[in-house]
């Protein structure tokens, strides 16, 4: 059995426990906690997931991309992540007062000097992941995953069951970044990378700006069409809303889950040993849609029993919503590959421009939409959607380019009766580019 397969295996395995994990305390916090409540957490982590990918700054994909000079390279961006983890938490301290009279509830001025401490705790997982992923050792990731996520979700539940609120969501998470932060040392413990470095920390701001930025283009997005909901609508509307999107989630996290962690790695581990990453592109194309669209099929037709189910009869009108969220999240197939694809293609600032280009446009149509109401709003969705992964779908065209004899072969078998592998991907509808235009932009890419 290859890496790879291994590797399926155990993420597989790890993220269906981490879904039962997640979805038991979906359920039960779906009972415990309001509507409203629900909205004050769905703002709180949007503003934490932001500084969270401010503070990553693209390490873990930095660390496996490299092939030589791990150590000390692996230290100047765990150096870089610190420094800007301090940085943010200070901010978001200071900032904590103002956030909470924004937004008109005081329970984010305890949460934000909750998710302070969360930010500096989680910064000593992202090395020794990285390291981990890099030799491809995912069976300890594994168990550090699945024992962060059941001490954060038992954590949470405890709290709001004695009546902590929103707060208990905040709780949780500070509890799983810091067992996330530790348990992987068990199992690799490179203490060396935690050594202060600034080697070559221009190859980190360089790699990381890019990379950092496309991240928080897209994370901001999300806080910018949730405050939307939350002030032109209200708490109570966007919990609603969030809580139909994570039923919709629910085929991606489970069936899809174990893709999403080893693409990078995996990728990665095809470019290091020479070959191309064009024909397994397409091939998870064809897997992945396999599996995803009768999945959103199925959870359309049956969108009130398992809303029943899953969130209580609290949640029922977000029934009415399921099916029209379901038929959006099939048009996202591209989402699971376009980054590591763009990384290892040498175009890390094309995933800066794939957001910018998109994503205006998309807060322009919710900004619209939620003045007329959250049914409005879901159904902007089949707008916003399609939109932000045909552009994805259009930037992996564009850069991606095969010269090897062996991947033309592989793309062929794919692509009917081994026509040009654009053929294949203009199948969803993206026009064809010139072939000279694709290999001129090709040439023109950024070494990460």
């Amino acid at each position: 059995m290859t890496a790879v397969k291994r590797a399926l295996i155990v993420t597989s395995l790890q993220r269906y426990i981490v879904l039962a994990i997640n979805f038991t305390s979906l359920a039960v916090l779906s009972r415990l906690l309001t509507p409203a409540e629900i909205g004050v957490s769905i703002i709180g982590i949007g503003l934490v997931t932001i500084c969270q990918t401010l503070r990553d700054f693209g390490l873990v994909a930095y660390v496996i991309n490299q092939i030589d000079g791990i150590e000390a390279k692996a230290r100047s961006a765990f150096t870089v992540s610190i420094a800007i983890a301090l940085a943010l938490a200070a901010a978001l301290a200071a900032l904590s007062a103002p956030i909470a009279e924004f937004y008109g509830d005081k329970a984010f001025k305890a949460y934000m000097l909750v998710a302070a401490v969360q930010l500096i705790a989680g910064t000593f997982y992202g090395p020794i992941a990285a390291l981990l992923q890099r030799d491809m050792n995912f069976s300890s990731l594994a168990v550090v995953e699945i024992a962060a996520t059941a001490c954060g979700a038992l954590v949470t539940i405890a709290l709001a069951m004695s009546g902590t609120g929103a707060l208990s969501v905040a709780w949780g998470g500070l509890v799983q970044s810091a067992v996330a932060g530790l348990l992987p040392l068990c199992f690799l413990p490179a203490f060396w990378v935690f050594r202060p470095s600034l080697a070559h920390w221009r190859d980190v701001v360089s790699f990381g700006a890019f990379t950092s930025l496309g991240f928080v283009l897209s994370r901001a997005y999300d806080l910018i069409t949730a405050s939307l909901y939350g002030r032109l609508l209200s708490l109570t509307a966007l919990g609603l809303y969030n809580r139909s999107m994570m039923v919709c989630d629910l085929p991606m996290k489970g069936l899809l889950s174990g893709v999403v962690p080893i693409a990078l790695p995996a990728l990665a581990a095809e470019k290091r040993e020479g070959r191309c990453i064009k024909s397994g592109l397409l091939n998870g194309f064809s897997l992945l849609t396999a599996v995803l669209w009768p999945a959103l099929a199925v959870l359309a037709l049956f969108a009130g029993p398992v809303v029943a189910i899953v969130l209580g009869d609290q949640w029922s009108s977000a029934s009415s919503f399921v099916p029209v969220i379901a038929a959006s999240a099939a048009f996202s197939f591209p989402a699971f590959f376009t980054y590591p694809v763009l990384v290892l293609a040498g175009h890390v600032r094309q995933t800066v421009t794939c957001q910018a280009v998109s994503l205006p446009l998309c807060v322009l149509i919710v900004f619209v939409a939620a003045h007329y109401g959250l049914e409005a709003v879901v159904w902007s969705l089949l707008l916003t959607v399609p939109l932000q992964n045909a552009t994805a779908l259009y930037f992996i065209r564009a850069t991606i380019e095969c010269t090897s004899d062996r991947c033309d072969g592989a793309a062929g078998r794919h692509c009917h009766g081994g026509a040009p592998c654009a053929r294949r991907i203009n199948a969803v509808g993206i026009p064809a580019r010139r072939r000279r235009s694709g290999r001129r932009m090709a040439r023109g890419t950024d070494d990460p």
